[in-house]
């Protein structure tokens, strides 16, 4: 993969005001975006597994708005949301994801989500507890595991919020972004 992703974080604010430091605009950024997407999807078409048991599209939207809207709750900001569900999404399309499972899927990209955005740890019972779940811990750490071995262990993904930033940022409208937010 390109050695430009490498600079990328999930935290895109942050992102992309170090990659602008660095000499990289936003227009450059949001290159880097669009072809990381591509390459991310050439192999992975969005569709979802078919067969009886497996999620569909019903649930994967269920599960995308229960997750921004526990992220809402418990106070994560739009990048942590966004990143949540393009894990979620990455997931579903590379992964036949029995029904019973799309729920603790959608726990763990979340928690991985809010683990590389957020400037705060926070033990996993905690996290749990906020949300209202009964997974236990462990539970959580081995969903986040295979979610990461789906992943090839590269959660960086774009992400809306990342093309949104960089995409007002290079029409000189990044004032716009908190009441888009």
């Amino acid at each position: 993969m390109n050695e430009d992703f490498d600079g990328l974080t999930s935290g895109s604010s942050a992102a992309a005001g170090k990659l602008m430091q660095d000499g990289i605009s936003s227009t450059q950024l949001l290159q880097m975006l669009l072809q990381r997407e591509k390459l991310l999807y050439q192999n992975y078409p969005l569709s979802l597994a078919s067969g009886e048991g497996m999620i569909g599209w019903r649930e994967r939207n269920r599960e995308c708005a229960w997750m921004c809207a526990a992220a809402k709750r418990i106070g994560l900001e739009m990048d942590a949301a966004s990143l949540a569900v393009s894990i979620f999404d990455r997931v579903v399309t590379s992964v036949k994801i029995p029904g019973k499972y799309v729920n603790c899927v959608a726990v763990g990209s979340l928690s991985i989500a809010k683990k590389l955005c957020e400037d705060h740890e926070e033990d996993a019972p905690v996290f749990l507890g906020r949300l209202r779940l009964e997974y236990s811990a462990q539970e959580l750490k081995r969903m986040e595991i295979k979610i990461l071995e789906v992943l090839r262990w590269d959660a960086h993904l774009p992400n809306l919020n990342r093309f949104v930033e960089c995409l007002l940022s290079e029409l000189d409208a990044a004032f716009l972004l908190p009441s888009i937010k």
